[in-house]
């Protein structure tokens, strides 16, 4: 993926690009993954500029329309990982959609997320029904996502149509939370039997308390402590 730019790029190296024309500040980058686009351009936002036809487009400003044009127009597959009890026995899968750009960078770039959660939560659906997929089905959102009760509407509406709400459990991080503002929001997916689990508790400033006030169905503790013999 080429990528134009004007200016005094540093650090391109490491992020598998390589020069295929510079002249005086003007410089071509080869590229062999989206997510080194990004992070490189979050490097350099103060010392360079991005050629786009005959515009001269801020690193910022660029790195939103990119992320936007890769998530949205391409196509992406599904994967999960099987969800263990404590007996070790399978009550469900973690499903989630291997989009092109790491969902981090995403949420740390898109204002708006909720077209691409839908996008992905149709996917997971037709798969578990193609599966024929019995057990709990969890889906993780972007925090963007969650904010909007338009979105979540529309989510407890496709479950509803698709599959059997009771066995559909959105997954959310804690520590993005604010619990003043998503009380509401877990109050109408529990109102439609649509379960909520906290994904990776314990990986930064979780709490008891909040778990407590928060009241999920399912709480997912993060490896940090499951693989830490000195957490136990």
């Amino acid at each position: 993926m080429k990528l134009t730019i004007l200016g005094k790029p540093k650090n391109f190296e490491q992020y598998e690009s390589k020069v295929v024309y510079h002249s005086h500040n003007k410089y071509i980058l080869d590229f062999e993954e989206p997510n080194d686009i990004v992070k490189f351009l979050k490097e350099n936002l103060e010392n360079l500029k991005v050629v786009s036809g005959n515009d001269l487009i801020e690193p910022k400003k660029y790195i939103q329309q990119f992320v936007e044009k890769v998530v949205y127009y391409s196509d992406f597959d599904i994967a999960y990982q099987k969800i263990f009890d404590r007996d070790f026995n399978v009550i469900g899968a973690e499903f989630f959609c291997k989009f092109p750009i790491y969902p981090p960078l995403i949420a740390d770039i898109m204002e708006d997320t909720t077209l691409l959660d839908f996008k992905c939560l149709k996917k997971v659906l037709e798969r578990v029904n193609i599966k024929k997929w019995n057990k709990k089905i969890f889906f993780n959102l972007f925090t963007q996502s969650l904010r909007r009760f338009d979105f979540i509407a529309s989510l407890i509406s496709a479950v509803r149509k698709e599959y059997y709400p009771e066995k559909f459990v959105i997954e959310v991080l804690e520590n993005a939370l604010d619990l003043k503002e998503s009380a509401p929001i877990f109050k109408l997916l529990k109102k439609y039997k649509i379960n909520i689990a906290i994904d990776d508790w314990g990986s930064e400033t979780a709490g008891i308390d909040r778990i407590v006030r928060l009241n999920p169905d399912y709480v997912k503790i993060d490896k940090s402590i499951t693989w830490n013999p000195k957490a136990f």
